[in-house]
């Protein structure tokens, strides 16, 4: 029998995945929800097949993928929501093993199906009954198929007619016993297909809920202009831009901390706006530098949402405290608000410890001159210092458009904060490439 190990961090597509692959070969499958987890089971069990997503905490697919290529090199399949091209810690997917796909969300049965069979011998299956997750039957409406327990190999008596949307009864038939449900397998794409649809329509509810506080706005008209020099493919802005929206979403289901969103969205001015232009310059740039990892893109893109919502719109745009009278009251807001939003940030247990570290240290420079703590580059993280770095060009593009005569003003202001020296350099100098490749400067 076949051992195939299934890995993904939301537990809807673990059992739409179990359920489906169960049903059309003879398998036996083990999960994981990060890429961590995956690697111990990979390291304690012979498997013949991976399925995984790549995006999850803990550990991402590419970190699963990169193992099994140094070790059994099995056939892996990613099953993902964003676009292979943009792993950059994907190389050579294809050529590794020539049975290695790729199925892109949202889920096509068919596509997986096939994908699975050019693996592993399709088995032949009548259409019997097939196991259908617990999961799925309690959380989804199992309208649309008979349910059944398994008496025997060949017997099988029905709990539930197709038609009855309560469950009820299944839950004191799940509280009595752990045996498990079965359907019709004639009856089962339909089913799946459904709960599939349905998952999608709520990320496009999603969508429409950041529609209504107007993200689309004046912010991203602002951010169009000032970062046509990236270059970014059609691919890469929609990656941006789903990535953003999926933190605001996040963002926003929390009660507590959906009014300061909210609040920032609705507004006009430098703090929404260069904001905005900081995940795609985040993005850019961590990619050219080995930080173009979902998940670190992700970081970056969170603090970029996050880092000035304490901070009043008259202050926001303050990078030097030299700026203000050092006994103002103005010059404590400024100061204070990196570790009063990092703090209070903690509280949230979606936002990791990475973002808040960049919260914290988002006004520090390389050179020892930022604020509040004063540090340099040795005290800051990789992340921090990408982050930094893309806070100083969207301040400058906020204020310039970015032309042959200004960018050498944007190159002397990122010389003046030390980024051009130690760590920070290889930041400086792909950024340096991409200038020339814009035909910005020679």
């Amino acid at each position: 029998m076949i051992n195939i190990l299934l890995v993904d961090d939301e537990i809807e597509i673990v059992e739409i995945l179990k359920t489906l692959v169960q049903s059309e070969f003879d398998c036996q499958i083990k999960t994981a929800f990060s890429g961590n987890e995956a690697i111990q089971l990979f390291d304690q069990t012979k498997f013949d097949l991976i399925i995984s997503d790549y995006s999850m905490p803990d550990g991402n697919g590419a970190a699963l993928f990169n193992h099994n290529k140094k070790r059994s090199n099995l056939p892996f399949v990613f099953v993902s929501g964003g676009y292979l091209e943009d792993y950059h810690d994907v190389e050579e997917f294809f050529e590794t093993n020539s049975l290695n796909s790729y199925i892109h969300k949202p889920l096509d049965i068919d596509d997986l199906v096939l994908s699975i069979s050019k693996i592993i011998a399709k088995d032949s299956k009548p259409l019997g009954h097939c196991h259908v997750s617990d999961f799925l039957v309690l959380n989804y409406d199992p309208c649309e198929i008979d349910i059944y327990l398994k008496i025997s190999d060949s017997k099988f008596v029905k709990i539930k007619n197709k038609g009855d949307s309560s469950i009820e009864e299944l839950k004191r038939y799940r509280e009595k016993s752990k045996e498990s449900f079965y359907c019709e397998k004639s009856q089962l794409d339909t089913y799946l297909k459904r709960i599939i649809t349905t998952q999608l329509s709520h990320f496009e509810n999603a969508k429409s809920e950041n529609d209504k506080i107007e993200l689309c706005g004046h912010a991203i008209e602002v951010m169009s202009s000032s970062i046509e020099f990236l270059d970014l493919s059609e691919q890469n802005q929609l990656l941006i831009s789903t990535s953003t929206e999926s933190a605001l979403d996040c963002f926003i289901r929390d009660n507590t901390l959906k009014p300061r969103i909210e609040a920032l969205l609705k507004t006009k001015g430098y703090r929404i706006s260069h904001s905005i232009t900081m995940a795609s310059i985040c993005y850019s740039l961590a990619s050219k530098v080995g930080l173009g990892q979902e998940a670190l893109v992700e970081k970056l893109i969170h603090a970029s949402l996050l880092h000035d919502i304490l901070i009043p719109e008259e202050f926001c745009h303050i990078m030097d405290l030299g700026q203000l009278s050092i006994t103002s009251n103005g010059a404590k807001i400024v100061r204070d608000h990196c570790s009063t939003t990092s703090n209070l940030l903690s509280n949230y247990p979606f936002i990791s410890s990475d973002v808040l570290n960049i919260i914290r240290d988002h006004h520090e420079l390389p050179s020892g001159k930022g604020f509040p703590r004063g540090v340099n580059e040795s005290s800051l993280s990789g992340l921090s210092l990408v982050f930094n770095f893309c806070l100083s060009v969207s301040d400058f593009l906020y204020y310039e458009n970015l032309d042959k005569e200004n960018v050498y003003k944007l190159m002397d202001v990122l010389q003046e904060r030390g980024f051009n020296q130690g760590h920070s350099q290889k930041f400086y100098l792909e950024f340096v490439k991409i200038l020339k490749k814009a035909a910005l400067i020679g």
